[in-house]
């Protein structure tokens, strides 16, 4: 009797979750939600991100055949979230394969700006650069895989779109990448531009290079017409703060960055950042079980971008240098 009360029971529950949006979901059912931009492509797109490497083999194969754009464009996010340096070349094939389509190949360089560089990114990169028919769009884009990197090979590409002749958009591009990258010759250039541009994003995107260049000092004198309340500038005051700080005040910073991110990127900066000031165990905290899924995922990619693994170990999590073998 007790047997067939709790055999009810489970066929009622089952029921229930068939019934709902709680139904259990293969890898396969989300990668095909992912082909539409919806509430359900967005719940889906979390459940494989939560699955980690093991769903990538699933993601391959419909990388290569699939002609839904919006899906192959989730999927390239997705990817680049996992953050596999195994992903590269699927992600390049596929971009080369569909080359005319320039939204896509810019989803795919923010991809290859998430995943750790390789030979093959990189090249793939200059050679987009080197294609005097790529849209201005393609180009910007390339150009934030080396901010993305802090590679400095970039430099020689930025300093081309310099010109008030180039597209304002790669201009722009080109100022920050190279600001990142620690060109100080652009650095009146930078505050030139700040001056004159009107929209939030365009300034928040200069501000964040201008950081990277300038005293303290200078940051607060250079800015001073600016809205300081805003969020755009309290992030890049605090880029700027963090790179001219020492000590105890320097991890201080590295905290706040990554506890109270004030800009979407902030999360990316603030585990570098933890990282370059060996707090461990800052990050050992943020990868606690009980953390929320997008946090833990940002920390994974950052710290493994960073040459740096997360292990397991008595239970514990443990944030490590590489060695030889998980390189």
């Amino acid at each position: 009797m007790a047997n067939k009360i709790c055999f009810v029971r489970c066929i009622a529950v089952l029921l229930i979750m068939i019934s709902t949006n709680h139904a259990y979901a293969t890898v396969e059912d989300d990668i095909q939600a992912l082909g539409a931009y919806s509430k359900e492509s967005s719940e889906a797109g979390m459940r494989l991100l939560s699955q980690g490497e093991s769903v990538l083999p699933y993601c391959y194969p419909v990388l290569a055949s699939s002609v839904n754009y919006v899906q192959l464009m989730q999927l390239t996010v997705l990817i680049g979230e996992v953050g596999d340096t195994g992903s590269v070349e699927h992600l390049i094939t596929m971009a080369r394969k569909h080359n005319n389509h320039t939204l896509l190949v810019q989803t795919v360089l923010l991809a290859l700006g998430l995943l750790p560089q390789n030979q093959s990114s990189y090249e793939f990169v200059v050679s987009l650069l080197s294609d005097s028919s790529a849209s201005p769009h393609v180009v910007r884009s390339a150009l934030g895989y080396f901010a993305r990197h802090e590679d400095s090979r970039g430099i020689r590409f930025a300093r081309r779109y310099m010109g008030n002749d180039a597209d304002e958009e790669i201009r722009f591009a080109a100022l920050y990448t190279l600001a990142i990258l620690k060109d100080s010759s652009v650095r009146g250039r930078v505050t030139q531009e700040l001056r004159r541009v009107k929209t939030d994003s365009r300034k928040h995107v200069l501000l964040v290079g201008f950081a990277n260049i300038s005293t303290n000092a200078e940051f607060d004198a250079e800015t001073a017409f600016l809205d300081r309340s805003s969020k755009y500038y309290q992030s890049a005051m605090r880029e700027n703060r963090y790179r001219n700080a020492i000590g105890d005040e320097k991890n201080r910073i590295a905290r706040e960055i990554l506890q109270k991110p004030l800009m979407p990127n902030d999360v990316r900066r603030g585990v570098k950042f933890l990282l370059e000031t060996n707090q461990h165990q800052e990050l050992e905290r943020h990868l606690a079980p009980d953390s929320a899924t997008v946090i833990k995922n940002q920390i994974k990619l950052e710290v493994k971008r960073n040459k740096h693994d997360v292990r397991i170990e008595n239970s514990n999590v443990r944030v490590v240098p590489m060695t030889n073998q998980t390189q």
